[in-house]
């Protein structure tokens, strides 16, 4: 089931190699590779550049925090004052947060949050941005948290769920780990599998009540041809 949902997800970015799915790997791939200069204002421009087209990519810029309205300088300070930070640097090796780190993990959340004060700055829009920059924690949008929901778990931003992602993920680590290899992070697999899952779900949905619906059309035609 996991290989099967994961392979769905990343389908599109096969057939197309420039979808929109694949702006995570450009962003997360930037941040990976010059975490340690976000100290220089030319590296700080960029990474606010790929943050910004993978937030807009995802639809992140539009509904209630208002970033729709600034350009991608408004990510500045939260690059220059918490995504360098070293006391978050052990985010960017790629690891999966263990259970003594999901307290960190949402300091992390916290001081991203504060750096758009001001700003509606929903649970999906701060862990979109945290998926995007260190890919150590999945973004928590409608459809992952269905996804979550039809698994029987917890589905808010809380420390009892990230600690049960954690352990979902090890109980079923050998079925992940292959797709290691392709630049995705545990999380960001994590994320993968749970909102592909609604979305699949949704079609199956789809599919379902059409045939249903079908069946009912027909069961009238032959109710007006005996009558």
């Amino acid at each position: 089931m996991i290989k099967e949902m994961l392979d769905m997800y990343i389908e599109p970015t096969v057939e197309d190699i420039h979808h929109r799915y694949n702006s995570w790997h450009h962003c997360h791939g930037f941040f990976m590779d010059n975490h340690q200069r976000l100290h220089e204002e030319a590296v700080q421009d960029v990474a606010a550049l790929h943050l910004g087209f993978y937030l807009a990519s995802w639809g992140m810029m539009r509904g209630g925090s208002n970033l729709l309205q600034k350009d991608y300088k408004i990510h500045l300070n939260f690059i220059r004052t918490v995504a360098g930070k070293p006391d978050y640097a052990a985010f960017y090796t790629g690891q999966l947060p263990d259970e003594e780190h999901v307290d960190i993990l949402l300091e992390l959340v916290n001081e991203t949050r504060a750096c758009y004060e001001g700003f509606n700055i929903s649970d999906t829009l701060v862990t979109k941005i945290l998926m995007g920059v260190f890919g150590n924690i999945p973004a928590y949008d409608r459809y992952f948290r269905k996804g979550l929901r039809l698994h029987s778990m917890k589905s808010s931003l809380t420390k009892a769920s990230l600690i049960e992602l954690v352990r979902f993920y090890c109980t079923y680590q050998m079925e992940f780990e292959p797709y290691l290899d392709n630049g995705y992070t545990p999380m960001k697999l994590i994320d993968m599998y749970f909102w592909q899952c609604a979305i699949f779900n949704k079609q199956a949905s789809k599919i379902v009540a059409t045939d249903f619906a079908s069946l009912n059309d027909e069961g009238d035609k032959v109710s007006m041809v005996h009558s």
